[in-house]
């Protein structure tokens, strides 16, 4: 799975003119990370976040527990309520519940198996340029390990915690993420919000 995104998204990059600063959270970090490891020659610089390299403990009973919360996605207040966990901007929510109302079990089950199957790719040792791995405070511990882990296996890799936020931290404080992106990209530098780990 992860080799044929990283074929789509290069053939994307290579047909938008090439080389890009890359980000990504979650999945998309996961993504980010195969990219940088397989097409290092498309990737500028590279900040993820909350991507996990240990999978996901029991994801198969994970799958079994979800499948009765996939049928109230549906239900207009347990999907506001589920928007507010992750805090989705008002100005974002019409989408997230029409994204929402079109998750299948087939897609959800696909995606967890995908992200727990991700394992930090031995490419990534030889990426030379800076890379921000960064986790929020409150991750869960597979990120929480993952995080330096990955750190560590890319030569110019620095490890980074967003004090006091979870895993849609992004979503949590836009402007610290926007301030992120603009001055690892732009700048080199990390800014003094993210602690070291």
């Amino acid at each position: 799975m992860w080799h044929e995104a990283v074929k789509e998204l290069a053939a994307y990059l290579e047909s938008e003119g090439g080389p890009a600063y890359v980000t990504g959270l979650s999945l998309g970090g996961q993504l980010g990370l195969a990219l940088a490891a397989e097409r290092p020659d498309l990737v500028c610089g590279l900040f993820v976040t909350g991507a996990n390299t240990n999978g996901i403990p029991m994801v198969g009973a994970t799958m079994k527990v979800m499948r009765p919360f996939m049928r109230l996605k549906n239900i207009a207040w347990f999907s506001r309520l589920n928007a507010k966990q992750m805090s989705v901007p008002p100005k974002e929510l019409a989408a997230f519940l029409e994204g929402s109302r079109g998750l299948t079990m087939q897609a959800m089950r696909s995606f967890l198996q995908a992200s727990s199957d991700f394992r930090a790719p031995d490419g990534l040792r030889q990426f030379d340029k800076a890379a921000l791995v960064v986790r929020g405070e409150k991750e869960s511990g597979v990120i929480k390990r993952s995080v330096p882990e990955v750190a560590a296996m890319i030569p110019a890799g620095h490890g980074r915690m967003v004090p006091k936020l979870s895993h849609p931290w992004p979503l949590q404080n836009p402007g610290l993420f926007v301030e992120v992106c603009r001055r690892w990209f732009l700048d080199g530098v990390i800014p003094d919000g993210l602690v070291s780990i």
